[in-house]
């Protein structure tokens, strides 16, 4: 009766604590601290994390469905997908399992075996090298110098306290050397950071202003690309995806293009 009581207890105040960080008003929202300082230590963190390889730690399931639509909005195709994740020397490899909830056939299972013996190979040499990269070595100090960041407020995710990160390109642009480049000086949108463990919580992201692929457009554009991350931190501390999901809307040569896709990450377990 005692424990049902304290937990009733500790659910209230933290839903009241939500509900000051949420609408603003308080002492706390008046001590927002330094965006440069918030960057630094999600930089400092991500390498960390980087270097100890903590996306490998895991084994898990994903599950991915994407559409495309035509110009009026209708699904012309539709693709479901189910993977078994599992860490190959540190490094995770996303193997299928199922494709529209139906089970691989003989020869979709010969691909899938290829595939991970070739990924294999590649995690062994990139150890050779030295240079073995996970999902989580994308926020780089590189990254970070493309934009100007602010810290709008306060909001509690979960029962834990974080920073509302406002992000937009400066005003002159990175040089673009490749798609890639043209994708990141348009991109702007807010961050959701743990305040304690300068973890990415949430994000989105949209395009500032339309991308003009190929010469003068010829090749396409991109006129939407709206992204979506939520992420969960594990009963054992480690930091994963939750879901993340992006639409596109644009022009391929002379034909509209809508893209919507999800992907989900659950059941994670130590292999």
């Amino acid at each position: 009766m005692r424990s049902v009581v304290l937990k009733q207890f500790v659910v209230t105040v933290s839903l009241s604590i939500c509900s000051l960080w949420s609408f603003g008003g308080t002492a706390l929202d008046e001590k927002l601290p330094n965006s440069a300082a918030v960057v630094e230590r999600m930089v400092r963190r991500a390498d960390e994390a980087g270097r100890a390889h903590d996306a490998g730690k895991y084994s898990y399931e994903k599950h991915t469905h994407s559409e495309e639509l035509d110009a009026a909005g209708k699904i012309t195709k539709s693709t479901d997908k189910l993977y078994e994740v599992v860490p190959i020397n540190g490094i995770p490899f996303a193997r299928l399992v199922k494709i529209q909830n139906r089970d691989l056939t003989g020869q979709e299972l010969e691909q899938q075996k290829r595939k991970e013996e070739e990924f294999r190979l590649r995690v062994k040499a990139a150890h050779g090298r030295g240079k073995v990269t996970t999902d989580e070595d994308w926020l780089t100090a590189s990254l970070i110098e493309r934009y100007v960041f602010r810290v709008e407020r306060r909001e509690c995710v979960e029962n834990r306290s974080t920073l509302v990160v406002s992000f937009h390109p400066k005003p002159e642009h990175q040089v673009e050397k490749n798609i890639e480049d043209k994708v990141l000086n348009r991109l702007a949108g807010l961050l959701w950071v743990d305040e304690q463990e300068a973890e990415l919580v949430r994000a989105e992201v949209s395009l500032t202003e339309d991308l003009w692929l190929g010469w003068l457009g010829m090749v396409g554009s991109l006129k939407r690309c709206d992204i979506k991350i939520q992420r969960q931190r594990l009963v054992d501390g480690g930091w994963v995806n939750k879901q993340q999901s992006f639409e596109l809307d644009g022009r391929k040569v002379f034909t509209p293009m809508h893209f919507r896709s999800v992907e989900e990450f659950y059941n994670f377990r130590r292999p």
